[in-house]
């Protein structure tokens, strides 16, 4: 679901509920903070074709 519709359905309490899902969802990967997730997915660490790094 779009965040945009989520809060139309929802209101303000959905972005507490994202917010608690995505904190779910990374610890299980293994993250331990968003800020570390957002580090080791960022595009520019992100891996393509064109690099010859895969």
């Amino acid at each position: 679901m779009q965040v945009v519709s989520a809060l139309l359905a929802e209101g303000p309490k959905a972005l507490a509920r994202i917010t608690e899902e995505m904190a779910r969802r990374l610890s299980g990967m293994g993250y331990d903070s968003l800020a570390e997730a957002r580090g080791v997915l960022s595009m520019e660490n992100a891996r393509t074709l064109k690099s010859g790094s895969g």
